[in-house]
């Protein structure tokens, strides 16, 4: 995988961001203070934004089997097993595998490798998808950006009126409005009825 991106040591996604984007990214964190989002202050510009979605769209490419097969091989290695059996432990490799190789690279591989520093016992699937969850830094910083760009899409200004100032409007206000715009749309066959 000589073109893939890796991201630089301890998970610090934001140096390979344009300037404006990465100084606009915040932390949202819960209340034990581990980072469970981001969001984008103030307006860097549309093609940074875009460029840094190309960027951790490089970060979050799924590992290869090959990949995953070492990791997992060194978690076993480093762990507990609750006594299961061989057969057990072969199906929840492969179960661990298949589901893997759909995740982001870079957070499967911080998960599978600090496992072992966080606990003795070889994890659920659910610790595991937690623990890589947490682990996405990329990813957590995609969709804000993404729900940065949305904000910045255009909202039509002609039409229907828009939800916020049907919420302003006293509802009878509105209907009768809408019956005035488009009579036959409830049964009226010309303004002057839908007007009455």
């Amino acid at each position: 995988m000589a073109n893939q991106l890796t991201a630089p040591a301890k998970g610090n996604v934001a140096v390979l961001l344009p300037p404006s984007v990465a100084s606009s990214l915040r932390e949202t964190v819960n209340n034990d203070f581990l980072v469970t989002g981001y969001t984008v202050a103030g307006k860097p510009p549309d093609q940074d934004l875009r460029d840094a979605i190309k960027t951790l769209d490089g970060l979050c490419s799924p590992a290869s089997s090959q990949e995953i097969g070492m990791w997992i091989a060194t978690l076993y290695a480093l762990t507990k097993q609750r006594g299961e059996d061989q057969i057990g432990l072969d199906l929840a490799v492969e179960a661990f595998g298949s589901r893997l190789e759909k995740l982001p690279r870079e957070a499967v591989k911080a998960a599978l490798e600090t496992w072992p520093e966080k606990s003795t016992w070889w994890p659920s699937w659910k610790e595991l998808k937690d623990e890589i969850d947490r682990a996405d830094v990329a990813g957590m910083m995609r969709q804000a950006i993404y729900r940065a760009l949305d904000k910045k899409q255009p909202t039509r200004t002609s039409g229907p009126r828009q939800v916020s100032e049907v919420n302003q409007m006293d509802r009878a206000e509105f209907l009768a409005e809408l019956r005035r715009k488009n009579p036959e749309a409830f049964g009226f066959k010309t303004v002057a009825e839908a007007a009455e």
